[in-house]
């Protein structure tokens, strides 16, 4: 239950420990990590808006890990978010060929379908070179400007930290429409709670998403990979 009111005390909580028990054999690792640095891929498409800085980000983001028909994946993306079954281009709808696709919002679980139907599409293997889980989010947070992932700044093509670029208020305003602001009390905060443990000789792996604020476990994840 600790309040957070600065960027300096959110680091605070940002650890990795051990555990066990008294025999061994239940031991394991808790890493902390923070969520709230990421942009939200669920922000992209609004009320049938594309936001633009999102949509930048992404054919920047796809042209380094040189996406073979990035055109065809942004597509498979604002087909997934929003809910009709019109196809922005040829097989784009994910819901026409799986009728359990349930459109709308993106998880985690839905993003690894996105990436795994690209590649069945596309046969482009550059899809999983991507660190998706460093860049993106899907939680209604924003992206706290002291922890972005200094990918995500070299992706847009700044050669200076984040917190050096907000300070420019024309690129603050470009920052701003990708959910990327400087450190502010009463917002959203979220970190993973990384649990890897060994049961005996089982060795096994689960999320769990906290949100600081509010105080409650918002999602859990079992085994979750890229």
């Amino acid at each position: 239950n600790v309040d957070i009111n600065s960027s300096d005390q959110l680091e605070e909580i940002l650890i990795s420990f051990p555990f066990s028990s008294k025999d061994g054999d239940f031991r394991g690792v808790i890493d902390i990590n923070l969520v709230s640095n990421r942009i939200n891929i669920n922000n992209y498409l609004k009320k049938k808006s594309i936001n633009r800085a999102i949509d930048n980000f992404l054919t920047l983001l796809f042209d380094k890990y040189e996406i073979n028909d990035p055109i065809f994946l942004k597509d498979i993306f604002l087909d997934t978010l929003d809910k009709d079954l019109e196809e922005r281009s040829g097989f784009s709808e994910i819901k026409l060929e799986d009728s359990n696709f349930v459109n709308g919002y993106i998880d985690k679980k839905v993003l690894l379908k996105i990436i795994e139907y690209y590649y069945k599409k596309s046969e482009d293997d550059n899809i999983y070179k991507i660190p998706w889980d460093r860049l993106i989010t899907f939680y209604d947070t924003p992206a706290y400007c002291s922890f972005v992932d200094k990918e995500i700044m070299e992706v847009l093509g700044y050669e200076k930290s984040c917190i050096e670029v907000i300070e420019n208020p024309k690129f603050k305003k470009k920052l701003e429409k990708l959910g990327i602001i400087s450190f502010t009390k009463n917002r959203p905060i979220i970190i993973s709670l990384e649990i890897d443990y060994i049961l005996e000789d089982s060795n096994d792996r689960f999320l769990v998403y906290y949100d600081l604020n509010k105080k409650r476990i918002i999602g859990i994840e079992s085994s979750p990979t890229y």
